[in-house]
């Protein structure tokens, strides 16, 4: 996977983040991954269609999910309602949108899918694209938690 599609997604995640909660986000060590991955609990889900193909997942416990949604909304959440589900779609929505526009920018062709949320404990998320690798961005805050940031990424074959 090429750098130059990792960076505007990382730049993003913490731009957003940032801005959309009123806290600072740190970045953590980069890794990578193969499919399956099991999650923590919350995955916002966007799909990469065009020139490149892929997705990018936002995997956070249930308890950050919350945190994160609350600072969004400007109040205290304390269970998973329509809600939060629309705060933490948009959350996907806009880092993606952001990191998309700014790799249009570097001429690449493509666009995503509006984003899909899942819940639950330790699932087993599989990349069906073979030979996929995923670059795993851990972005933390030491009282709201970890949100990772997962970009599989590849171009297509022609």
């Amino acid at each position: 996977m090429k750098v130059e599609y990792i960076n505007p997604f990382v730049e993003s995640a913490i731009n957003v983040l940032n801005e959309m909660t009123g806290i600072q986000f740190k970045r953590g060590d980069l890794s990578l991954k193969q499919s399956p991955m099991l999650t923590k609990g919350m995955v916002i889900v966007i799909g990469v269609a065009g020139q490149i193909e892929g997705r990018v997942m936002y995997d956070m416990e249930a308890s950050t999910s919350l945190k994160i949604a609350g600072l969004m909304m400007g109040e205290e959440v304390t269970e998973f309602d329509e809600m939060v589900a629309s705060a933490l779609g948009e959350l996907g929505n806009i880092i993606s949108g952001m990191a998309i526009s700014k790799l249009n920018d570097l001429g690449y062709e493509f666009d995503i899918t509006p984003p899909t949320l899942f819940s639950g404990e330790k699932m087993q998320m599989t990349d069906p694209l073979k030979n996929v690798q995923t670059l795993v961005i851990p972005l933390y805050h030491d009282e709201v938690g970890e949100l990772v940031v997962n970009v599989g990424l590849k171009e297509r074959n022609k």
